[in-house]
Parts: structure tokens; sequence; C-alpha cells
């Protein structure tokens, strides 16, 4: 704590500043999914429900994907505006926590380890790569100090044929992250086949019982959590096909980025390294430690087992596991100490007091030496240090930062190590040294990670406090939701302010949703789902009242503004549930159509008089320049300039009131990066519009403005060929529009923490449509009977009512709960049934000899699907 306090205040952030540490997935995810989580808690959201998030969605693998962490209770205590100083002190309590537990194994599974030397390993495992590159994935520092906890277990099962330890922290794990937690299990087979290969004394017969008992108990017991999590996850976007991410990865990894997971922890590397290449024998139970040890390596290099380990893809973060194999490294480290604590008697016996005295003075001349040359390094290359918060990846020149603050650390150390082994320091000294070497790698690693540049930290804190500000801001009892205008924040933080949105991004988003969100010109990529894009259409059957945008003082419209930013009212909105009495099967799918098809078809369906009556007008333009557009008759649209910079000029005669929109945009994918990004340059009236469109950020419709009776001109510049399905400039007539939603019928439906309801007097025929996204685990009863649910426009639900009184009430119950509870409960009967079967029967030695084969063939499994398919697939496989 005191190191990391000491590092907070020199670089200015709370508690001793306004800095934060957060940056990308921590403020793009974690602290709008903990005031997900907040509102959740208070009452003030649905969990099976949450309509703050992609328009109405389970929150129950999001939660325990991401802020399933006892720590994040204390944010019920947090404003929410304050979330971005929170983290900096629940990202020290969980490295506090990791160190902690991580001393509790030493001294109970080590316990002939000296506490000094055991606190300073303790120390090294809360400040080691994996914590400082990783921290902002919070949720996983929470496996890392529980980890520690799980050794112990396993440790009490092997000596004491105990495993309530065991499965209790398993299943704890599996709770707080059940994605990191498949790693646990990996490791878990792979560890209880080694220990079953060593061990063959009878009294440790049991142990392939235990762990067989054990791992199935903690399974059912959390079917709960993991159950309807992973049915959530595999409906996500983020599956993709295992076999061909193997093929086509490369053989190693990316190991600048890898290998820094292990270079903080130098010391512990010394030790090993010393200690293996002086050709001692060791114990069965530290060769079991350093086979497990290399087992953790294989996969930070080979990276098809490293995808393996990932359940066969990940997109940053590589070796997300890594914190296994630095336990290891320690674990190895202090069982090697320990080995090595004859020097203490050849150290009295061997060297004078004025030798003593010298070799002292050299270690701690070389440690300064040390801390000298690391600061160097650091301060010679300040600019470099912040490239992975930018990249998420190191390059050539940090990695080579790293490996020069790691030679130094570790030839400093390695000096000091090697008197030691040669019996000229005493046991209480090179603690001290080991201590003192520990604290450069914290305040080098948290340093060139944790703190980066203090303007960013303060500009980033200032920011997110801003957006916060906005939270219960608005007084309406209706249903409504908000968008913003542009991405002007992360997409999470409309949700995290307590409103509804059609917005969100987790690896949990609906990869149906996500798709009719972009056929519909919402702007899309990866797995975010903007609520910037659509068009005015959209906007009012989804319901959208209020928008979020830069602060104008000019704007009538507005709610509420402060320095930066406004929330200001929409027109042109339909209530929740929009009732009508015409057939709309024929939108049931939105594929096959160019964007703006799919509006006028939106509008055709539930308002239009006929063919002649036209939402969308399509503009053609007046000059192409030197633009070659070709279209092949599936509807392929091929743009190609002749030269660089080419414009396409249209001069648009607007006829009454019209939002003007430009589209490019070829097909749905969870594409970090689309082929016709930057592709274009949009100017109106000869102000420019966007640049580098579409891109990541704004790749919906593009709105080019609100017109009336005039003429304008729209350039489009082309910088380079393009292939797309859907390209144009596009108007929307207004005054049809605000017709439509003026005569539309609506039951008004109302939500409260996450149950819908409403009353409606239905003429025959008529159907409700309720633009929320579908899911086979909704549940709608009218006047007290369960009805029937349909899919509409793509992927909202829509169901028939009866002619007269509706009683409306729409719920969730995520798919795989019920059979989770259930399963769940089986498990928690199964450890008294366990208990009492252990009590009253024992097995035959056979019996264990045979669980003790099967144990053994698991890890067989294991390692022939996570570390032998994956390279021969790589090798062999790829397409010639």
């Amino acid at each position: 704590m005191f190191i990391l306090f000491a590092v907070f205040f020199i670089n200015g952030l709370y508690p001793f500043g306004n800095g934060t540490i957060a940056w990308c997935d921590m403020t793009q995810q974690v602290i709008p999914m903990t005031a997900d989580l907040k509102d959740i808690l208070t009452g003030k959201t649905g969990f099976f429900l949450n309509l703050q998030n992609a328009g109405g969605m389970s929150m129950v693998g999001v939660i325990f994907f991401f802020v399933a962490s006892p720590f994040n209770l204390l944010a019920l205590f947090v404003p929410k505006e304050d979330l971005i100083y929170f983290v900096n002190i629940a990202t020290l309590l969980k490295m506090m926590t990791a160190g902690v537990t991580a001393m509790l194994f030493f001294r109970k599974c080590l316990s002939k380890t000296d506490p000094i030397i055991s606190a300073c390993l303790s120390v090294s495992y809360a400040f080691c790569g994996y914590t400082v590159l990783y921290y902002q994935n919070s949720i996983w520092l929470d496996i890392m100090y529980l980890f520690p906890l799980l050794m112990i277990g396993i440790h009490r099962l092997v000596t004491r044929n105990k495993m309530a330890g065991y499965v209790a922290v398993l299943s704890l794990m599996a709770v707080v992250n059940y994605y990191i937690c498949y790693m646990i299990a990996v490791f878990c087979i792979l560890f209880a086949a080694l220990i079953c290969l060593r061990d063959r004394k009878k009294e440790h017969l049991q142990t392939a019982f235990l762990f067989i008992v054990g791992s199935m108990l903690s399974m059912l017991i959390t079917a709960v959590v993991w159950l309807p999590s992973l049915l959530q996850f595999f409906a996500s976007g983020r599956t993709t096909s295992v076999a061909k991410n193997l093929q086509n990865a490369n053989f190693l990894s990316e190991f600048q980025t890898a290998l820094p997971l292990l270079l903080y922890s130098a010391c512990a590397i010394v030790i090993c390294a010393g200690c293996v290449l002086d050709k001692k024998k060791h114990r069965r139970e530290t060769k079991t430690m350093l086979i497990m040890l290399v087992l953790m390596l294989v996969p930070m290099f080979i990276e098809p087992v490293n995808l393996m380990w990932h359940t066969g893809s990940y997109m940053s973060f590589p070796c997300r596991f890594a914190f296994i194999t630095v336990f290891f490294l320690l674990v190895c480290s202090a069982m090697f100490l320990e080995k090595d604590s004859e020097h203490i008697s050849q150290y009295k016996t061997g060297t004078n007091k004025q030798d003593k005295t010298a070799f002292a003075v050299v270690s701690v001349f070389v440690f300064l030496l040390s801390a000298f040359l690391v600061k160097t390094v650091m301060n010679k290359n300040a600019e470099m240090i912040d490239l992975y918060a930018r990249r998420l990846w190191s390059d050539d020149k940090s990695f080579s930062i790293e490996v020069k603050v790691f030679a130094v650390t570790a030839a400093g150390f390695g000096t000091v190590f090697y008197l030691y082994k040669k019996g000229k320091l005493n046991k209480n000294f090179f603690a001290a040294m080991l201590s003192c070497f520990v604290v450069l790698q914290a305040v080098s690693s948290t340093t060139m990670y944790m703190t980066g540049s203090k303007d960013q930290a303060l500009e980033k804190a200032a920011a997110t406090r801003e957006v916060f500000k906005l939270s219960g801001k608005i007084d309406d009892d209706d249903f409504y939701r908000v968008k913003t205008t542009a991405k002007q924040f992360d997409v999470n933080d409309i949700g995290a302010l307590g409103y509804r949105s059609m917005s969100h991004y987790t690896s949990l988003t609906n990869k149906n949703y996500m798709y009719t969100m972009k056929r519909l010109g919402y702007s899309s990529y990866w797995m975010e789902v903007g609520s910037h894009g659509g068009t005015e259409l959209t906007d009012a059957l989804f319901s959208t009242k209020y928008k979020i945008g830069l602060a104008d003082d000019s704007a009538e419209d507005s709610v509420y503004m402060h320095s930066k930013y406004g929330i200001y009212k929409r027109s042109n909105t339909i209530g929740l549930g929009l009732v009508t009495d015409r057939d709309i099967s024929a939108m049931d799918s939105l594929e096959d159509m160019d964007r703006f098809e799919v509006q006028q078809n939106l509008y055709s369906t539930l308002f239009g008089h006929g063919s002649s009556d036209r939402l969308m007008t399509k503009y053609e333009p007046d000059a192409t320049g030197r633009v070659l557009i070709r279209e092949d008759e599936d509807g392929k649209i091929d743009i190609s300039p002749m030269s660089g910079g080419s414009d396409i000029v249209y001069h648009i005669d607007v006829k009454g009131k019209q939002v003007l929109y430009f589209d490019c945009f070829n097909k749905p994918s969870a594409n970090l990066n689309e082929p016709e990004y930057s592709a274009f340059t949009v100017s109106v009236d000869g102000l420019p519009i966007k640049t580098g469109f579409p891109s990541q950020s704004s790749n919906g419709l593009l709105w080019l403005g609100e017109f009336s009776n005039r003429t304008v001109e729209v350039t489009v510049r082309v910088e380079k060929n393009v292939e797309c399905t859907s390209f144009g400039v596009y108007g929307l007539d207004l005054s049809k529009l605000s017709s439509a939603v003026e005569n539309a019928k609506c039951a008004n439906l109302k939500e409260e923490k996450g149950v819908i309801t409403g009353d409606y007097t239905a003429s025959k025929g008529e159907k409700c449509v309720v633009f929320i996204p579908y899911s086979e685990s909704l549940r709608l009863e009218i006047n007290g009977q369960e009805a029937k649910l349909e899919k509409a426009f793509g992927d909202f639900i829509a169901f028939d009512l009866q002619q007269g009184e509706n009683s409306i009430r729409i719920t969730n119950m995520p798919l795989g709960i019920s059979a989770g509870i259930v399963i769940s409960l089986l498990g928690i009967a199964g450890c008294f049934g366990v208990w009492l079967l252990r009590r009253k029967v024992k097995l035959d030695d056979t019996v264990y000899a045979v669980l003790r084969v099967i144990v053994i063939a698991a890890g067989a499994a294991v390692m022939a699907g996570v570390y032998i398919y994956p390279v021969l697939l790589n090798c062999f496989g790829k397409k010639r």
C-alpha cells in the first residue's frame, strides 16, 4: 500500500490529486458497468431486463463478466461522478489483497521460507507485470488475489484430504469471473494430473477422488451464474471459428506484449534460473512446481497454445492467465531459497567480519547503481511509456525499454544473489536486499504502466466527471430513451447515467441486435453499438425523446447544460408500444436492402399510403468529376476515383423541410476496421461536415443538416476505391414524419425495474410493436395469460392484441437461469451428501486407483487439446 501511495502522491493521482489511473476498458466498460451495478442493487433498473443497455438486455452475463467483485459493493457509497476516482482505490485494495493472500500461501504451504523473503515475494506478486498491464480489466485482479487461496485449498486437499477450501474458492472464482475461470479449470486439470503422477503414496490415494468430486460440486454450485452467462455469450457477436483462428495465427506470440508480464518479476527469474543451473537435485514437490511453471510458460511463447488458453480467440491482452505463471515463478523461487538455507552456516564459518562488511557495501552499491540506471532509462524514454495505453500492444521500441529495465534489475540482483549463494551474505541481509530490489521493480512497473502522463490523468478524470454530471437531469415520467449526436464519450456512459439507451459495448453484445442496428443506420464497430446515427424515423420509433450533444447556448430545446455538454429535447417521438393493424410480416428481416430502403420500407409498412408515399428521397449527383461509379445486378456498388481527391457533387433542391443524410456501408460485421473506412470527406455548402468517413467512431448514416426550401450543395470527396451496398445522399421529409408520428397509435407502455407494463383498449386485428431486442427468454402476459411474441423488423418484438382491454406485462427470464438455479441447489445438497458419504462409507483402494487414472487421462486430454492439437493445426492445417 505504501509503495502505491507513494507513486500516486508523486504523480498527483487520487487520493493525493485529481488524476485517475483509468483508461481503455476501465473507462469504456468497468466504470459504466459499475454504475449499472449500482443502479441494479439500489433498485433503479432491472437485472434480468435492463433497458439502459442495448435497448433492453439481460445483465447477468455482463455483471459476472466485468464487475462481480466484492470490492464493487463499496461503489454503493460513491457518487457516480466519483467512480473515476474510486477505481484508484479499488485497484489499490485488490493489489493489497493479492499480496496478503500470497503471503498466506507462503506462510501456510511453505512455512520454512523466511518471513521477510515470503513478504518480498508476496509484494512482487502484487506488483507483477500482469497487475500493472492488465489492471484496467479490474475483475481479473479479483481472480489474481483469489488464486493463492485456491492453491491453499489444493494444498489442504492433497496433504490433509480436505476439499472444502478448494470447493469454496473455486466456486467464488467462477462467480466473480466465469471467463477467466475457464483458464483456472484448464490449470486445475493439468495440476491435478501432475500431482497424481507424482504422489503414489497410500496417504494420497484420495487426492484424485477429492479433485473430481470437489470440481464437480463447484461446477454444480455455480451453475446459476455460468449457465445463463455462457448461453448469453454464445448469442453474442464475439463467437468465431476456433479452427480458423488457429490456422491463421502466427506460430510465435506477440512477445513484445507477452514477455513484459514476466519481466517485472526479475528477482524471481534470477533465483529460478540460478538454482536450476546449479544442477542440484530437487524434491519431487519442487519438480512438480517447475513442470507446471514450464507448462505455463509455453503459451506465452507459442501463439496457437495461447489462443486455446483463451477459448480460441482474443482481441488484445494476450496471456490473460499469466498471473498463474508469475505465481509459480515465485513459488519455485521460495522453494529454492528454502533449500539454500544452509548458506547461513556457511556465511558464519567461511567469511570474516571485514569481508562481510565489504560484500555488504558492494551489495548496497550495486542496488543504488541499479536504481540510478533504471531511473535514467525511464527518464530518457518518457515519451514511449504511454505507448501501450494508446495501442494496447507494445512495439520494439517500448519493449527495448522494458528489456533494459529488466536487464539492469536482473544484473543488480543477480550480483547480490551470487554473493548469497557463495555464502558471502547472511539470510537477513540478503532478505533486506531482496526487499530493496522488489521495491525497485514495483516502482518501475507502476511508473511504466499505471501513472502515464499527469496531464492525461487529470484530463481523463475531468472529462469523465463532466459526463456523469448529466446524470439525473431529466424530469420525465413517460418512457423515453436518450441518444448522443455523435460519439462524444464512451457508448456505455448513457446507460451509466441512468438513462435508457440503445447503445452498448461488451463482449456480450447480441449479434442479431448489433447487425440490426447497423442495418438501421446506427454507428457500430467490433462489439460496440452506438446510439448516434440512424434517422429521425428510427429515433422516433425507439422513443428517443432526448439527445446529448455539445453545449450550445443558442439551442431553444435544452433541458440541461453545463460548460461541455447539453441535454436537448427531440421532436417527433412515439412512446413505447406502437399499435398498428397493418401486416408487418414483410419486414421480419432487414437483409437484402440498402440502408435507405430499410428506412423507406419501415415508413411504408407502418405509416405509408401506397407506393407513391415516399418519406425518403434519393438524390442523384450533378457531377462525379473523375469518379467512376458502377453498380452490378446484385446491388454491389464500386466507387473508383480516377485520380486522388476526386469529387462527387450534389446540388439538391430541397422542397419543404428535410433532413439530409449521406451513407457508405457494405455489410454487417464485427470487424475492428472496414475497407471503406476513411474513404470520404463530406462538405455541405463548402463547409466540412466530416473527414475520414466512415470510421470506427462514425459509420452510421451521416447527418448533413436540416434544410427548408433551398438549394443545398453537397460535395463528397473520394479518397480511395470503395465497394459498398449502400451509398448516396438522401432526404427525409420531416412534414410526413411529423404527420405519421402525430397520428400514430401507441400503448404508451411503462418500464420499471426491468418490467414493462401497460393497458390498451384494442380494436380487432391490431398488434403492438415494442422496440426492444427480441429474445426467446422474453415473457409476455396479456390479461394474466401467457401470449406469443414474434420477431419483427429484424430483431424487435411484436404481438397480437385482444379485442377490447389488454393488460400487458413483459418480463425476461434469461435462458438457463431456471435450470441453473435447480442445478445449483443440487450442488449445495451434494455438498452435504458427500460430507455424509465420507463419514459413513470408505471406498476401496481400487476405486481410488481408477479415479487417479481418470485424472491423469483428463490431464493428457487437456494437453492434447490445448497444447498439441493447436500446434499441429497451425503448422500443417494452413491453406496453401
